[in-house]
């Protein structure tokens, strides 16, 4: 797999010496994040197959130039796609192309085709789960981000509805809402490929699609998708569709030329310029030295201006690939430059481009040894590449990772962690079993309580009382073990569990010198942990100089929301911006919390 750039985008490349070519066209938004492991799983599996496979971002999404801001997307997006199928042809020698399109990244990989034609006519294409009918896609994303909406406390965004529409972080405009609205595949004139194949989990959208090319002349195969409902789910619950996607590849292969080693050209350094902001993908070698623990990040550094502050490597929330809910860290790396501040963003192993080797951890990648281990590597990488300061920034698991990455690596001086849901990962505890536990912060629960419209619900059969009752009562009893421990703690200086490994993580942290900002939004979970820890408001933390909680309003859990990010974005550029860059190592040294300690805090 080898990072390429045309027309403004960044793509991967999976290479194979067959005739055939595929290019992968992503779905839009959420559903691209969601389902971007196993597109990449899709491209090593027609490059297995002989099949070199050429995957990237749409201009203005992902790691590719541009800004959602920016007009004409639609026709934008569509170019990308024509110049995709070019550019695969341009690098492998292939002769001939088949577009593979996900929900409406196929509906834009139908729209594309039309454009195709004559030398350049496709030898086939895929839809999987196709947006057929662009008003209905606008409907489903409004409905969505309505749902998710009732569920937070964040402020209005301005415009909203009219001037835009919000779904889950990602932003379409008006004039794109407005060319979207009026896509109906159904009406199609020209055809799009000798062949095609539609996986439709929806019923009659997709038979009428598939009706459609059988009066245009295109040799159809339609099939059904049981699989999509376990794919369009968050990263960290969403599952290959591998039956579709082995279908997909015999159907590939049918009349595929014979195979042979096609030509390649040297392609040049992948590097995107976007504003102020120069972007290169990087190869970190990992622990062991080996190919199958190499990291994959994206390093972003400022072009106008001087560089000065740390280097800030940004971690991965969650399973999600390291561009970010809403191209969050896309935004913010390109921010940092602005002012003069370079930063990488981060895969961890099993997740975006960072392969996982077959590697299978009960807790997930998010809150393993392994992970913290691949952020360590990465700040040393770093370190010898000639940034002698480096902080790292991370939202929910990713401020988990970037507080115990601090403590065991001698590279990191400050830490930015956000809506930190755990100071200490419980030793038998899997990520299901945290996931089924957890509900909304007490605060919300309390506020909730005091409105007439949430008792309406429960009268109504909307709200299961008894199951908020029984998260209430597992929390409070949580706090009070845990207060019953810090207490023994401070009268007898004995560590007890779990209280006593939180207190020696903080406590090694500041005798680093490490500076340490705790953010959170004003009802967040991770309050409740930080009050159990460190009493109320975190007030315990007051003893220590390096370490501070900052509380910010109207912030949501993941920063979906442009105006959370935005007040997060500004914290963290005033802290990087007034940042030192030199931790003043006292007291227990690096060493021995990495070898001897490591065991008991870490994990």
């Amino acid at each position: 797999m080898n990072p390429i750039v045309f027309d403004g985008c960044l793509g991967w490349l999976h290479d194979a010496p067959g005739t055939r070519g595929v290019v992968l066209c992503p779905a839009l938004g959420h559903e691209a994040m969601w389902t971007h492991k196993s597109m990449r799983r899709l491209a090593n599996q027609l490059a297995r197959s002989g099949m070199p496979a050429l995957r990237f971002d749409y201009h203005g999404t992902g790691d590719s130039s541009g800004s959602e801001d920016d007009p004409a997307r639609l026709e934008m997006w569509i170019g990308n796609i024509v110049a995709a199928t070019r550019k695969l042809r341009e690098t492998t020698g292939v002769k001939d192309v088949v577009i593979v399109g996900m929900r409406f990244g196929a509906t834009l990989a139908a729209m594309a085709s039309q454009l195709l034609q004559g030398e350049e006519e496709l030898a086939g294409i895929v839809l999987l789960a196709p947006a057929v009918s662009g008003r209905t896609f606008l409907r489903e994303l409004k409905v969505l981000h309505k749902n998710w909406r009732a569920e937070v406390d964040v402020d209005d965004e301005p415009g909203s509805g009219e001037a835009f529409q919000d779904a889950l972080g990602y932003r379409l405009h008006r004039e794109t809402l407005d060319h979207i609205h009026a896509i109906s595949l159904n009406g199609t004139s020209a055809k799009p490929a000798p062949r095609a194949l539609i996986f439709d989990p929806f019923g009659r959208e997709g038979e009428r699609l598939a009706a459609r090319y059988v009066e245009l002349g295109v040799d159809v195969e339609l099939r059904p998708f049981p699989e999509y409902a376990d794919l369009m789910i968050e990263s960290i619950y969403s599952k290959d569709p591998q039956q579709a996607f082995d279908y997909l590849v015999l159907w590939l292969q049918q009349g595929m030329p014979e195979r042979h080693g096609a030509a390649r050209i040297e392609s040049l350094p992948a590097r995107i310029f976007a504003g102020d902001a120069r972007e290169t993908p990087l190869r970190i070698d990992g622990v062991d030295g080996t190919p199958e623990r190499e990291l994959f990040g994206v390093l972003c550094e400022p072009v106008s201006v001087a560089r000065h502050g740390p280097l800030v490597v940004i971690v991965n929330t969650g399973a999600n690939v390291h561009t970010g809910d809403g191209r969050l860290a896309v935004v913010f790396a390109r921010r940092l430059a602005a002012q003069g501040v370079a930063s990488v963003r981060l895969d961890i192993s099993g997740i975006g481009e960072t392969p996982s080797s077959g590697w299978v951890d009960s807790k997930s990648p998010l809150y393993s040894a392994r992970a913290i281990g691949d952020v360590c590597q990465a700040t040393a990488w770093l370190a010898a590449r000639g940034y002698p300061s480096i902080a790292l920034f991370g939202v929910c698991s990713g401020a988990y990772l970037s507080l115990h990455a601090a403590a065991m690596s001698p590279h990191v001086d400050g830490v930015v962690a956000v809506n930190t849901q755990r100071f200490i990962w419980a030793d038998n505890e899997t990520l299901e079993q945290a996931m089924k536990k957890q509900g909304q912060s007490m605060q919300l629960y309390m506020r909730s309580a005091r409105r007439l419209d949430k008792w309406l619900n429960v009268l109504r059969g909307r709200s299961h009382v008894r199951a908020k009752l029984k998260t209430i009562s597992r929390r409070l009893a949580r706090r009070g073990a845990i207060a019953a421990a810090n207490l023994a703690h401070d009268i007898s200086r004995v560590e007890f569990g779990t209280t006593g490994r939180a207190q020696a993580l903080v406590s090694h942290l500041n005798r680093k010198g490490v500076e340490v900002r705790l953010v959170y939004g004003t009802f967040n979970r991770g309050l409740e942990e930080l009050s159990t820890y460190f009493g109320q408001g975190g007030r315990r933390l007051n003893r220590y100089g390096h370490i501070q909680v900052a509380r910010i309003d109207k912030l949501d859990h993941s920063l979906v929301a442009h105006t959370a990010r935005d007040k997060v974005f500004a914290y963290a550029e005033q802290f990087f911006s007034e940042f030192d860059g030199a931790a003043q190592q006292t007291g227990t040294g690096v060493g021995e919390w990495a070898s001897g300690d490591r065991a008991k805090f870490a994990l």
